[in-house]
């Protein structure tokens, strides 16, 4: 038989495992469900990213089949925001047409080439009048061609620059992304 102090000795023992015990268990759970989370987390990450990707194949679909569809309603491409469920997805599409800021460079290209029209008349008025050989009044054509003949190079310079196809950035990165991100859940 043991003791009192035996006794309370194997007490507090049988304590300190039971705590010990305790802590591990809850550590355990804890862990259990923080993976449960991330496993959570993942699937649903999964789940947005391929509703964002039939998102952009349901518009580009709608837009080849808009144009090829004589009276086909679908898409406009002014922006509008359509709602449109893909599985248990609520998937927000917006089209937007690049094409608009092209029509103002091509507006500054046209202000440019009238301009750059008038400048060769007066320089036109200037060689004529040279060759007349009246010297007030070539001058002052000469100094009338060049104050519309530089803005005209500019306006063409700026509008030409501006004329340039819009490349979208942001689509292009996102769809490598996409391509990457499917071959990395295809190697899993």
């Amino acid at each position: 038989m043991m003791d009192r102090s035996e006794q309370g000795i194997a007490l507090i023992a049988v304590i300190w495992a039971l705590a010990l015990l305790s802590i591990i268990a809850a550590n355990m759970s804890v862990d259990a469900s923080t993976s449960t989370r991330i496993a959570r987390n993942i699937d649903e990450s999964a789940v947005a990213q391929a509703a964002a990707d039939a998102g952009i194949q349901r518009a580009i679909l709608d837009l080849e089949t808009s144009t090829t569809t004589a009276g086909a309603a679908g898409f406009r491409s002014d922006g509008t925001v359509y709602a449109w469920r893909f599985s248990n997805s609520a998937v927000l599409i917006s089209i937007k047409d690049e094409a608009s800021k092209t029509a103002r460079a091509g507006a500054m290209l046209a202000a440019g080439a009238v301009l750059a029209l008038i400048a060769g008349v007066f320089l036109l008025v200037c060689v004529t009048q040279l060759l007349a050989l009246i010297m007030p009044d070539w001058a002052a054509a000469l100094v009338v061609a060049l104050a519309v003949g530089i803005p005209a190079a500019i306006l063409i310079s700026k509008g030409r620059d501006r004329l340039k196809v819009p490349m979208p950035g942001k689509t292009i990165e996102n769809v490598k992304e996409n391509v990457e991100w499917m071959k990395n859940q295809t190697r899993s």
